[in-house]
């Protein structure tokens, strides 16, 4: 934990990749990241097998904890209203269906492959515009 406080919140396209900034291999960093995040150590979030995790908390205190607004997200702006929402990256699935959205349709407009959802929702910002790593 204490190696994952110094490279974290963080993004990897690959748990490779972090495996090996940490000096140990892939299969045993995804069993103690399971581990820690099962037992409230860490909070964690994959988009996809392809498109990364973020490792956005890790417990540094024991009355420490999780900030939801800390977890990486799409802010999606409303053409007619001009409102703005927070789409948290763990909240994408939930999001599409409560709003009868096809996740795959919803996937291609966050990663930019249309501009605009439902006529009515642009991206603003993506998890990646606001990482500092």
């Amino acid at each position: 934990m204490v190696q994952l406080e110094q490279v974290c919140p963080g993004w990897w396209e690959q748990l490779a990749d972090l495996a090996e900034q940490l000096g140990t291999d892939r299969a045993t960093l995804n069993r103690s990241l399971r581990t820690l995040e099962d037992r409230g150590l860490i909070r964690r979030c994959s988009v996809s097998n392809r498109s990364g995790t973020w490792i956005w908390w890790v417990k540094k205190h024991a009355t420490d904890g999780p900030r939801l607004e800390d977890e990486p997200a799409w802010v999606l702006r409303c053409r007619s209203t001009k409102t703005t929402i927070r789409l948290p990256v763990s909240r994408r699935r939930e999001w599409a269906q409560k709003r009868g959205v096809p996740v795959s349709t919803l996937c291609g407009f966050l990663y930019g492959r249309q501009q605009v959802l439902m006529g009515r929702w642009r991206v603003i910002s993506s998890p990646w515009d606001c990482e500092a790593m």
